[in-house]
């Protein structure tokens, strides 16, 4: 799966998710949407996996707002100029207020099975799972100019990313593109969050 900056953007919904707690000494709460996907993984001499990612954000409209900030970036080809074009469309046709805004990236190994409560490791096995919280700053994408420079000089859509060391993660049965949960964590930089969420059917592949 390529890496893609997880970008969400604040706008005012709601939606079946529930997130409380602190993360690095900063409080984490409205939690708008959550999206899910499943992958098959090859590993030579080990053999195949299956893992479940979830994305938990404060945004409603998550695979929307994902998936056309992907297509802006693929057809920016790394240019300044058209990738903050790109953004910025972005930004007004799902009429989003860009600023500081968090994701809650969480990915379980679903091999045995895709529902049930999954106990936290760094390398995932059956039936672990781990994840991280990060902070995105988005304060540049106020303007092309101030989008440009920033993307110059890298500091676009930077973030701040705490991993999670432990904790409980619980996956329900898949029900009609939906796929609901709840978990409980710890974070290596300090803080507690405990929530829960129905996560929307997503493809993240290209993410």
């Amino acid at each position: 799966m390529r890496w893609f900056p997880v970008v969400v953007f604040t706008v005012i919904g709601c939606s079946d998710v529930s997130v409380e707690g602190d993360v690095d000494g900063r409080e984490v709460s409205g939690g708008r949407s959550a999206v899910f996907d499943e992958f098959e993984l090859e590993i030579p001499f080990v053999g195949d996996f299956e893992y479940t990612n979830v994305i938990v954000s404060d945004a409603r409209d998550l695979c929307e707002v994902l998936n056309a900030l992907s297509d802006a970036e693929d057809l920016a080809d790394g240019e300044c100029p058209a990738l903050c074009t790109g953004y910025l469309k972005v930004l007004e046709d799902f009429r989003l207020d860009p600023e500081t805004f968090w994701t809650l990236t969480l990915s379980a190994n679903t091999s045995e099975g895709s529902n049930g409560d999954f106990a936290f490791d760094d390398i995932a096995e059956p039936g672990e799972f781990n994840g991280s919280f990060a902070f995105i700053d988005a304060g540049a994408l106020t303007d092309q100019a101030s989008c440009e420079s920033a993307c110059e000089e890298g500091d676009l859509l930077s973030s701040d990313t705490i991993n999670v060391d432990g904790g409980s993660f619980t996956l329900d049965v898949i029900e009609a593109e939906e796929l609901p949960g709840e978990f409980a964590l710890t974070f290596d930089e300090g803080g507690a969050l405990d929530g829960s969420f129905e996560a929307e059917a997503c493809s993240l592949e290209d993410l």
